[in-house]
């Protein structure tokens, strides 16, 4: 019984990764902790101008290789959550390269971008001395109270069944952990407070071995979340065309995901050809592979005399890094060892083998056993996937390492066999065919097309779908019908992670969202049954509607519901402007407050559904966070604002 539950359990955790998105939760994490500490925007200004005085003044010329010790607290409440030694290497290696720009895929930039390609010059250790001065690892483990650690910071704190944070003016605290509802990986923005200080990552996605699940399987996650630590934000700026106050950057209009194809077009200009391979954007692991200058400069700001992270320059944390940055000793070219063939098919495997010290990349090869001619391959990672091979056949593979200066010798051969090749069984007999499956979640989302019916089925009490699709400049506005109801279905939908309609109709009744929508983004929707009761043959018919036109039913409010305001630009120096959408004319009052709530603007505007932008002129107030509050009778919207100049 137990092997029955290890096998489940290991191919659950495969399935999830084959349709997982990105997912970080570091702005999640930076709203809540400003709702909780008021003069975290103050501080987070004041590491601004720092940062701005630093890229000005010519200190970028002073270059040395900065060395930051690390310490990993697995918390785990199962095995495979507690991840190996040799797991936890294999992303410090990987963050050295990618913070060097050592990485074996640094190659792959666009022509276009090579100009611009930056070395943050950053270098990572294990420590191995503990704030009490005595030696260690780097490692502590923990078992923990919790199934599922989300992203409120418990994992960080003993007293909730977590591990405490080692001194942050001397470490960097990497928690690694099942963080739950498909989150990879947190980080902290500097300023916040030391006892959370560092960041968060999910054990499905550390590293480049174990548990390390594709496509998030090249411990890129860690690179993400760390250049947050650093003080860097998404690509696209967290808004539709947002600023990453990144100079070197291309204006993103949105995040992107799985491996777009280069040169890929934003829609914040003319010809403007996104980096989507930046690491601070969304895509899988093998297709994020670089820093810009700007924001290797960023990171060095903050480590730099008077940043909030320079204290970790002069930490004894790495006995033998010296402090300050000096080079670590050099390493052996060593042959690979712990070689293994996983998810072995008909046509395919997954073959596998330990961290070297030192390696830039590997060669791997592998051959149909008793022939002479070798298949050959090279990667930066721990594992090879190779393909196109005969079913019910032995072969044999072999790895070498490929350091900076020298190449190992060829390991010793690993066998395996394929499956042997046997037609699958029948699907069971339906009325029904569902082509969208499996979709049970947000982050297994399926695309489907607007203005064009559908059908789908729900065939067991967990079994719920959801669909995914985006709007247009020319059709913005949303309407989402479900009909002929097998049984008491709902609906949801959201605008990323955030709930903006539903429609729960009693028994077998159509279920109709109407949204009117300024934003212009991806949308996501959730066909469920709230009480578990469901029809396993009979499908659900399905239609999502795009317009123009605004979509409404007789109780509709003059606003659209949830009430949106659109604040841009943001930051602004000088002249802010409103979008706020309108189904009728209506009077709309706008106030604007600092963060201590001190009203400092108030005025009331009469807009209509052809009059909805209105500019507001704020070049009398100093840079700081701002909050502007519109409300329309009894519906009120707080946005928040930077005036930076």
């Amino acid at each position: 019984m137990k092997r029955l539950l290890l096998l489940l359990s290991i191919l659950l955790f495969l399935t999830n990764g084959l349709f997982a998105q990105r997912t970080c939760a570091t702005m999640d994490a930076l709203e809540r902790l400003q709702l909780t500490d008021p003069d975290l925007a103050r501080r987070m200004e004041a590491i601004e101008r720092h940062t701005q005085e630093y890229l000005q003044d010519g200190r970028l010329q002073q270059r040395e290789t900065i060395v930051i010790p690390v310490v990993v607290h697995v918390v785990y409440s199962f095995v495979p959550e507690n991840i190996s030694d040799a797991q936890i290497q294999s992303q410090i290696d990987v963050l050295n390269a990618d913070f060097r720009a050592m990485n074996a895929d640094f190659g792959r930039i666009p022509a276009l971008f090579q100009s611009v390609s930056g070395n943050p010059d950053i270098q990572f250790c294990l420590a191995d001395r503990a704030p009490n001065g005595s030696p260690t690892n780097g490692i502590t483990r923990k078992r923990g109270t919790r199934r599922t650690w989300g992203t409120g910071d418990l994992v960080k704190f003993a007293a909730f069944g977590g591990t405490n944070a080692w001194d942050a003016s001397r470490y960097l605290n990497i928690w690694v952990c099942n963080i739950g509802n498909g989150i990879l990986g947190y980080a902290q923005f500097p300023g916040g407070p030391a006892t959370t200080d560092g960041i968060v990552v999910d054990y499905r996605y550390f590293g480049t071995m174990g548990t390390a699940t594709p496509p998030f399987d090249r411990g890129r996650t860690a690179t993400h979340e760390v250049g947050h630590w650093l003080n860097l934000r998404h690509i696209w700026g967290d808004a539709y065309c947002g600023d990453d106050f990144v100079e070197d950057t291309p204006q993103h209009d949105r995040p992107n995901y799985r491996c777009p194809a280069h040169p890929h077009l934003s829609e914040c200009g003319d010809n403007i050809v996104e980096m989507t391979m930046n690491y601070m954007d969304y895509t899988d692991d093998r297709c994020m592979y670089m820093f810009s200058a700007g924001q290797a400069a960023r990171m060095r700001a903050v480590l730099a005399p008077g940043g909030p992270r320079a204290s970790l320059r002069n930490s004894d944390g790495c006995s033998n890094s010296g402090g300050g940055g000096s080079e670590p000793p050099p390493v052996t070219c060593n042959v690979p060892t712990g070689l293994n063939a996983t998810n072995i098919t008909t046509n395919s495997a997954r073959l596998n083998w330990s961290t070297v010290s030192g390696a830039a990349t590997y060669d791997v090869r592998f051959r149909q056993t008793g022939t002479s001619n070798w298949t050959s391959a090279n990667t930066s990672g721990t594992f090879y996937n190779a393909i196109g091979l005969n079913d019910n056949t032995t072969y044999e593979f072999q790895v070498r390492t490929n350091c900076t200066d020298a190449s190992s010798a060829y390991s010793g051969s690993m066998n395996f066999a394929t499956e042997a090749n046997t037609p699958p069984p029948p699907p069971p007999a339906t009325e029904c065919n569902d082509p969208y499956e499996p979709n049970n979640s947000r982050f297994a989302a399926r695309p489907v097309p607007v203005n064009t019916p559908l059908n789908a089925l729900i065939d067991s009490p967990s079994d719920e779908d959801w669909y995914r699709f985006s709007n247009t400049g020319s059709q913005r506005n949303i309407q989402i019908r479900l009909t002929n109801l097998p049984a008491n279905y709902a609906i949801e939908l959201y605008r990323g992670s955030i709930r903006v309609g539903s429609s729960n109709r009693p028994g077998l009744e159509d279920e109709i969202i109407s949204y009117n929508s300024f934003f212009i983004t991806t949308y996501f929707l959730r066909v469920y049954s709230p009480s578990r009761v469901f029809d396993q043959e009979k499908c659900y018919d399905l239609e999502i509607a795009l317009s123009n036109a605004n979509f409404r039913e007789a109780e509709s409010p003059a606003v659209s519901t949830p009430f949106e305001v659109s604040v841009f630009p943001n930051p602004v120096k000088e002249q802010l402007w409103l979008e706020i959408p309108m189904l009728e004319d209506a009077p709309v009052q706008v106030q604007v407050f600092d963060m201590t709530g001190k009203t400092l603007l108030v005025r009331t505007e009469w807009l209509s559904p052809g009059n909805t932008r209105r500019p507001l002129d704020v070049a009398n107030l100093p840079n700081g966070m701002y909050i502007i509050r519109v409300q329309n009778g009894e519906v009120t919207v707080n946005q928040k604002f930077i005036i930076s100049r």
